[in-house]
């Protein structure tokens, strides 16, 4: 509650400041000065860092997109919750064994050859065929390579029209090929 009340102050004097028409820079001021006081009282406190833990869960963890992290030497980190769930045996496989998996090979490939962009079939997971696209971007901080982030997009829908826009081509074209030889 307090993260709240120091983002707010200033919103509450510029509120009051537009409601009654006066300059209200001491005020702004002391609003801002508190404001900083909350921010270093929580540092020191230690219960900022909560903030970024649950910044994380609500953000990260429990997102529904597929997301895995890795650092600047394309070493695995961490996968949220999705992630696992749809790469659940190749991510448990390096996790039990304790692995740093490298995955420069497979990123690179992504990265050079693909624009960043691959799609994937995973075959049948039980509620039928499932196409991804896995996108891999590296991640700068101050201009220099902190990492990449790799997430993946259901596509299946997406794969599914087009596939059976090919067969529907393909099937004009018999046709087409049938009546030329007719004629």
């Amino acid at each position: 509650t307090y993260l709240y009340v120091a983002a707010l102050l200033p919103v509450v004097v510029m509120i009051i400041k537009y409601i009654i028409k006066v300059d209200v820079k001491i005020p702004m001021s002391i609003a801002l000065t508190c404001s900083c006081l909350i921010l270093y009282r929580l540092m020191i406190k230690g219960t900022l860092e909560d903030t970024i833990d649950l910044l994380q869960e609500k953000m990260y963890l429990s997102s529904k997109i597929p997301t895995i992290l890795y650092d600047e030497d394309m070493f695995y980190i961490d996968a949220n919750r999705a992630a696992r769930k749809l790469f659940a045996e190749e991510i448990e496989s390096f996790e039990s064994k304790r692995l740093s998996l490298n995955c420069t090979e497979v990123l690179t490939e992504i990265l050079e050859e693909h624009g960043g962009q691959k799609e994937l079939y995973l075959g049948d997971t039980g509620q039928g065929e499932k196409y991804v696209r896995l996108v891999v971007e590296p991640e700068y901080y101050k201009g220099e390579l902190r990492g990449y982030i790799s997430y993946a997009m259901d596509i299946t829908k997406q794969k599914a029209e087009t596939i059976r826009m090919e067969e529907l081509k393909e099937e004009a074209e018999h046709k087409t090929n049938q009546k030329s030889s007719f004629f």
